[in-house]
């Protein structure tokens, strides 16, 4: 509560949106090497 100058319940969602993030970004670097992507840079700057 102090780092956000929130109260209780805000302080508590907000805590729980970044343990959320958290988990997607380990996710994400769980598929490295795994995906294949192919991208048309040239295709993609238009």
């Amino acid at each position: 509560m102090k780092l956000t100058g929130k109260g209780v319940t805000p302080t508590i969602l907000e805590g729980l949106r970044e343990i959320e993030r958290r988990a997607k970004r380990s996710a994400l670097r769980g598929l490295r090497g795994k995906v294949r992507l192919e991208l048309d840079l040239e295709g993609t700057r238009r």
